[in-house]
């Protein structure tokens, strides 16, 4: 009795172990197969985020050309406003360059006599601010 049982002990042994290496199978192959996709995933991720920076740098330099070009279209039109301006003050120049002496002051002996003597700017009354 105690043989049998003995042998049926170690036939139940190597049944567990062979589902024991079956199952450490198994589990291996699947962490396997999850570190693949695991890894699958990252460098997915690493592609995406290379072709975004990849993007990000396309969309700088054509911002940065863009930004060139208008400060050179803004220069050349400083330029020209410039050589307008230069032009229009060459061409309104007046073609007498002495200003006339004014005329003489016509004053009738009239007014001059019966006009009241004007008193000196200093001696003179203030004018009062307007009222608001």
């Amino acid at each position: 009795a105690a043989l049998s049982d003995a042998k049926a002990l170690r036939a139940r042994l190597a049944e567990v172990e062979a589902e024991k290496r079956d199952e450490t199978a198994k589990l291996r192959r699947e962490h396997d197969a999850l570190a693949r996709q695991r890894q699958q995933d990252a460098d997915d991720a690493k592609r995406g985020a290379s072709r975004a920076a990849e993007a990000h740098e396309r969309a700088c330099r054509e911002l940065r050309n863009e930004l060139d070009a208008t400060r050179a279209e803004l220069d050349s039109l400083k330029r020209s406003a410039a050589r307008r301006s230069l032009d229009d003050n060459t061409t309104k120049q007046p073609a007498q360059t002495s200003v006339p002496p004014p005329a003489p002051a016509v004053v009738s002996p009239v007014s001059a006599t019966t006009a009241a003597p004007t008193m000196p700017a200093a001696h003179r009354k203030p004018v009062p601010p307007p009222p608001p």
